[in-house]
Parts: structure tokens; sequence; C-alpha cells
């Protein structure tokens, strides 16, 4: 990651500034609804204990219940070094890419 990545870089709902290879939209569109309140999205993240080592621990509810996925910062990107998930504005926030990848 960028050494001046923040995990969010505001409070304000998410600016998504490409969207990924994959088919997230129904994920996205939760994560849109969801991040009009950043104490939720916040939420989510469980555990930075391991940021430092480039790891969090996200909280997804799935199936009827909620489950923590350990998640590295390593993100998929094109030879050109562009990210293949969706990401957000400013490029420096890896918070939705994270929980993407989740």
């Amino acid at each position: 990651l960028d050494p001046e990545a923040m995990l969010f870089a505001n409070a304000e709902p998410f600016v998504f500034r490409r969207s990924s290879a994959l088919d997230a939209s129904g994920f996205l569109a939760a994560l849109a609804a969801v991040s009009t309140q950043a104490a939720l999205v916040l939420k989510l993240f469980v555990s930075v204990e391991y940021c430092n080592q480039g790891a969090y621990t996200l909280r997804f509810y799935a199936g009827g219940a909620w489950t923590d996925v350990l998640v590295d910062t390593s993100l998929p990107c094109d030879d050109a070094g562009t990210p293949l998930c969706t990401t957000a504005l400013p490029a420096t926030s890896y918070g939705v890419p994270l929980l993407e990848k989740g």
C-alpha cells in the first residue's frame, strides 16, 4: 500500500472510483447504503491489531450469522499497477477494497 494510505479518508459516504472486475454490484450497493453512517462501516473492522503487519479482521453478516474474516492488505492489480478491485476517492483510501476482498 501507499505510505500515505489510510483506511478511510473521511466520514463522508463513499465515492466509488472504479468498479471491480468482479460481479460485486449487490455488495457494493449495500456498502454504499451503509457508508452514509460511517460508524456502521467502522464496526465491520473488528480488529486492527495486526494492521502494521498488513492484516485486518473484518466482520460480515452472511447466512444468518456474523462471521469474522482475516484479510491481508495485498490488492490484486493489473500490469500497470491499477487495482482490479473497487476503490474509493481519494485513491489513498483502502477500506473499500479491503471490504470487497473480504
